[in-house]
C-alpha cells in the first residue's frame, strides 16, 4: 500500500492506482502534515511514501527516522517499477529509492 505526499500529482496518484496499488493520500487524512510526520504514518501503518519531496532523503540518510520505503520521484518515469521494487524487497528491509526523469 501506498501513502502519497501532499505534493505528488494527481497524475502520479493515478498511474499507481492503475498499476494496481492501493493509495492512501495524506492529504485527505492529514493536509499540511510534516515530514516526520508523514513518516510516522506510514511507519505505523507499513506503508510506502511516494513524493517530490527531496526532504525525506535527508529524514532517512542523514537523520535516520524509520521508514517502510520512499520513493521520491521528479516525474511519472519509473514510479510504479520503483514501487513493485520496494514491495517486493525482502520483509523488514526498509528501503529509499529516490527516480530522477531523464
Amino acid at each position: 500500500m501506498i501513502l502519497a505526499d501532499e505534493n505528488l500529482p494527481a497524475s502520479i496518484i493515478a498511474a499507481l492506482e492503475s498499476a494496481g496499488f492501493a493509495v492512501v493520500q495524506i492529504a485527505d487524512l492529514d493536509a499540511g502534515a510534516g515530514d516526520d510526520a508523514v513518516l510516522r504514518y506510514a511507519v505505523q501503518r507499513g506503508l510506502i511514501v511516494v513524493t517530490q519531496d527531496k526532504d525525506f532523503g535527508d529524514l532517512v540518510y542523514q537523520q535516520g527516522h524509520r521508514h517502510a520505503g520512499v520513493v521520491q520521484t521528479s516525474g511519472h518515469a519509473f514510479v510504479t517499477t520503483g514501487v513493485r521494487r520496494l514491495s517486493s524487497s525482502t520483509a523488514n528491509r526498509a528501503v529509499c529509492l529516490q527516480i530522477v526523469d531523464a
